[in-house]
């Protein structure tokens, strides 16, 4: 689902909408917001251009600092 809110509507947690059967909006549909359809028009554009360029998959992976937790708090280990 993609929602183009205007003025007021910016300011509502669309993904965090519950349906009557107590489900969140998110848990069933894939939810995007964008400012205006030239936008989406925009962003579709940049993405063909993407899949010209001959790129080969990426994985990316971070090693965060880690958090304490429980009680006493115990420092995680990181990941290696």
């Amino acid at each position: 689902m993609i929602f183009l809110p205007q003025g007021l509507l910016f300011l509502v947690p669309f993904a965090a909408l519950i349906n009557p059967k107590d489900q969140f909006l998110i848990e069933k549909h894939t939810v995007q917001i964008a400012p205006a359809i030239q936008v989406l028009d925009f962003t579709h554009q940049l993405r063909q251009q993407v899949k010209k360029v001959n790129l080969q998959e990426v994985l990316i992976v971070g090693n965060p600092t880690m958090p304490s937790l429980g009680n006493p708090p115990t420092q995680l280990t990181p990941l290696l």
